[in-house]
């Protein structure tokens, strides 16, 4: 009885709220410049990258890495639900090539 009590609590709790990704500071995005930043200042600003994507391929502005920050998060049936995403590409020097940021609440 004892450990269906247990898978009760951790099912409802996994449908109550579910989060994946890892939250990240946005404070610094507005600063993110083409060529200025590496990849020493970008990890110090938002932490290790979700993910990195190496090599990129036929990147028309010579983006040859994208690190990617995400962070999803939801209340009961969505509500209260959070969505934020950064991608940032790296040129062949380790220098920001670009970037995009999306949020929702």
């Amino acid at each position: 009885m004892k450990k269906v009590f247990v898978v009760v609590l951790v099912v409802l709790g996994l449908s109550l709220a579910a989060c994946a990704g890892r939250n990240f500071e946005t404070t610094h995005v507005s600063e993110l410049k083409k060529g200025v930043q590496d990849k020493a200042t970008v990890t110090e600003w938002f932490g290790k990258p979700y993910s990195i994507v190496s090599p990129l391929i036929d990147n028309k502005d010579g983006c040859v890495e994208s690190w990617n920050y995400t962070y999803v998060t939801g209340g009961f049936y969505g509500a209260g639900a959070e969505q934020k995403s950064l991608t940032i590409l790296f040129d062949k020097d380790g220098k920001v090539c670009g970037h995009q940021m999306s949020q929702t609440q």
